[in-house]
């Protein structure tokens, strides 16, 4: 089965320094958006997620520290780091969440896809599962 991995900072609302003893909150909508994917892909976050994020997810999520040297063929990268994009293994496709970045004349980084946050990530993966 093919794998969605994602960074834990794409699921979780960020929160200042003060807040680190309490519990974090994912992105609103998260779950429902991970749901949608549950069938067809196995979820992976690498990472250590913040406190009490995965408790708000009613699907399976698993863990890893990193991400396998070679990932199943079809299987997503979703992260928020433009590093992690340069340093995926060969063969995953990477969805880069954020605001669209300006043009500019400096080479561009080596994404798959851009999306505003992981509702519309996960769109976009469904939409390419159905045109295949």
């Amino acid at each position: 089965m093919n794998r969605i991995y994602f960074e834990p900072q794409v699921m979780s609302i960020p929160r200042g320094a003060e807040l680190t003893t309490e519990a974090a909150h994912p992105m609103p909508g998260a779950a429902q958006a991970l749901g949608h994917l549950a069938d067809s892909y196995e979820l992976v976050v690498v990472g250590d997620p913040p406190r009490g994020v995965l408790d708000a997810f009613e699907v399976p999520i698993q863990s890893t520290s990193d991400l396998p040297p070679e990932p199943a063929f079809g299987s997503w990268l979703i992260t928020d780091d433009p590093g992690s994009c340069l340093a995926r293994p060969p063969g995953l496709k990477t969805i880069l969440i954020g605001p669209r970045r300006p043009a500019t004349n400096k080479p561009a980084l080596r994404f798959d896809v851009e999306a505003r946050d992981l509702n519309a990530a996960v769109v976009e993966i469904l939409t390419r599962e159905a045109m295949a």
